[in-house]
């Protein structure tokens, strides 16, 4: 297995190590896991980490997510690592974060994507473990689901553009467009991991399932760098279902390999702007043919964790 396109399940049980070993084995990505830190920091002597992708859970058999993180810091590693927890606590992300994580995400959330993508790529019945779905519950006792983009959502996708306000559509399109064309829509609900992801927020509206929100990335020109999109429904501003979806999104494509993620702000787009900042995104100033957009960037492999 080539480390370079390699994911590393550090704290798992077997099942869910074997499950992500699964469905990356469709996109050639291969998954090794280790049981503790000191057995992954042992073997990790003999790798050639740089550039790979390593998820580690918040407690591991023989020391916490944090210490390990800590031992990788000292070694100069140069992967994007995420962390895997039971529900996020803000200081302990922070601390995470400080260490060089990618990010902070809730296990039960990845582990529902996880299984719900296996049953969908895998041929005749079969029986994964029960997971969560991937909910989250909103203050205002309002349930939205996440999942994985597929191409019988052309329909709920064209719906959820049509209904942006026009400024939300000037936001995220940078133009007047009213609806998708064919050719667009055929691109925005055909993802192919781990080139590009698409993730949207759905909730039920009379029974049926209405898109409320999207994050995706594409590849650009750049090998490696990939350009990330989110937008919310005008209704379903300020409930963090953007942050929810960027965080997968970040996630994914560090999964799936790609070096750096990038996108163009409208410098008026302060909401866009603030979440950027939020999630360590850094701005890397005005983009050199336009001055009113904001170039921003978040290095995924080796962007953070240094001696």
């Amino acid at each position: 297995m080539k480390e370079h396109n390699s994911v590393y399940v550090i704290g798992f049980e077997e099942n869910f190590s074997a499950a992500f070993a699964a469905l990356l084995h469709f996109y050639d990505i291969g998954v090794a896991p280790y049981t503790d830190g000191y057995s992954f920091l042992t073997a990790a002597e003999n790798l050639e980490l740089d550039g790979c992708c390593i998820l580690i859970a918040e407690e591991l058999p023989d020391q916490s997510g944090l210490s390990l993180l800590r031992q990788l810091c000292k070694t100069g590693c140069q992967s994007a690592v995420i962390v895997l927890v039971d529900e996020v606590d803000p200081t302990f992300r922070q601390e995470a974060l400080k260490l060089g994580a990618v990010d902070v995400i809730e296990r039960k959330l990845a582990a529902a994507y996880l299984f719900a993508q296996l049953k969908n790529l895998l041929q005749g019945p079969v029986e994964l473990p029960h997971t969560p779905e991937s909910i989250k519950t909103l203050g205002s006792g309002t349930q939205v689901s996440f999942r994985m983009m597929r191409p019988e959502d052309a329909e709920i996708e064209q719906n959820f553009v049509t209904g942006l306000s026009e400024r939300s559509r000037h936001l995220r399109f940078f133009s007047g467009i009213k609806q998708l064309t064919p050719f667009m829509l055929n691109e925005l609900t055909h993802p192919s991991f781990p080139l590009s992801y698409a993730l949207i927020a759905t909730t039920l509206v009379e029974g049926r399932e209405q898109q409320i929100a999207v994050g995706r990335y594409a590849p650009t020109g750049t090998e490696g760098v990939a350009e990330f999109a989110v937008v919310v429904a005008d209704d379903w501003h300020g409930h963090g279902i953007a942050s929810e979806l960027m965080r997968f999104v970040i996630t994914a494509a560090a999964v799936g390999g790609i070096k750096s993620l990038e996108g163009l702000v409208l410098r008026e787009n302060t909401a866009m702007l603030a979440l950027a900042r939020k999630l360590d995104f850094e701005e890397l100033g005005s983009d050199e043919n336009d001055p009113t957009i904001v170039r921003v960037v978040k290095y995924l492999a080796g962007s953070k964790i240094t001696t």
